[in-house]
């Protein structure tokens, strides 16, 4: 028997249809999909059109209206949790993230599942397993400008198991301006990035998206670390293991 997952889905202008098809089409699909859209015209737009493709007892729509000065972490936050709000989280066994413009193979909801970890992914698909969802974070998505680094961290913490994407999708360009990156920095601090995984990060960022705006994030991290910036509980975990890991790979390379 298939476990039972929720699909949130946000999305700003994009039209979701094609992703819609491929995440419906899944060999392990979900048995609810709620599209939270940031604009008026996406929503009666796919108002007209989900149902001619069948979907309308599977897919809902919802309206969350942006603040288009927050941080966009923050907005897709919001969103992902105003769908929250209309479901039962406890009738499911996974929450799945994703973004608009996912595009995956047939089987790849199935092949992250066989992982058997708490959390597949990072960013623009995440598998979440639905019970520490709501045992650690209360059924809420974190409304923090690095909303995915924070659940990550805080499962990290909680000692689950994170695994990686099995396949990297192809995904549109992510990101934003220096201050998306420069707040991400803060909160990359406070969930407990140690400095040489903020630096790693960082340079992944870098060449994936081939710009340089992603070294704000350094910025805003160690803006955060020389302020005295509060690091969350579960953030102290994260930051003593990663200096201990530090330490022992200084210990074997002497």
């Amino acid at each position: 028997m298939h476990p039972r997952i929720l699909a949130v889905v946000p999305a700003m202008r994009e039209d979701v249809r094609k992703m819609l098809r491929l995440l419906l089409g899944q060999t392990v699909a979900p048995e609810r999909v709620i599209v939270a859209v940031g604009s008026r015209n996406l929503e009666k737009f796919l108002a007209r059109n989900l149902p001619l493709e069948g979907w309308s007892r599977k897919v809902e729509v919802v309206y969350v209206r942006p603040d288009l000065k927050e941080h966009v972490g923050v907005r897709v936050a919001k969103a992902i949790n105003r769908a929250l709000e209309q479901v039962n989280l406890h009738l499911y066994d996974y929450l799945l993230k994703m973004d608009a413009d996912v595009l995956m193979p047939h089987d790849y909801v199935e092949r992250c599942l066989r992982l058997g970890a708490d959390l597949v992914g990072l960013g623009p698909f995440m598998l979440v397993r639905m019970k520490p969802f709501l045992r650690l974070l209360g059924g809420r998505w974190p409304e923090v400008p690095a909303d995915d680094a924070y659940v990550a961290m805080r499962f990290r913490a909680a000692g689950l198991k994170v695994a990686p994407w099995p396949q990297r999708l192809p995904v549109s360009k992510m990101g934003g301006n220096w201050r998306y990156y420069y707040y991400r920095g803060f909160t990359d601090f406070e969930v407990g990035f140690d400095p040489l995984r903020e630096a790693y990060a960082v340079a992944l960022l870098v060449l994936r998206r081939r710009t340089l705006l992603p070294a704000f994030t350094l910025l805003g991290y160690f803006c955060a670390l020389l302020s005295g910036a509060k690091m969350r509980d579960f953030g102290r975990i994260n930051f003593s293991e990663g200096l201990k890991k530090v330490r022992e790979g200084d210990r074997r390379a002497a």
